[in-house]
């Protein structure tokens, strides 16, 4: 099983190797795996997708 990540830890997303903070996560009250609201770090911020939900999978520890 994949450890969970804590909030406001720095993460590299893996799709795009781009980095970020996760701000909130949800677990639906610990029923369900957690997914990441994470936000890009100020140079890969574009307006349109600068805060995105992804999964466990989707990020990794830098």
């Amino acid at each position: 099983m994949t450890e969970a990540f804590e909030l406001y830890e720095s993460v590299k997303i893996v799709g795009t190797g781009q980095t970020g903070v996760i701000v909130a996560i949800d677990d639906d009250g610990g029923t369900k795996p957690p997914i990441y609201f994470v936000e890009k770090d100020d140079k890969f911020k574009t307006g349109n997708d600068d805060l995105i939900w992804l999964e466990n999978n989707e990020i990794e520890r830098i």
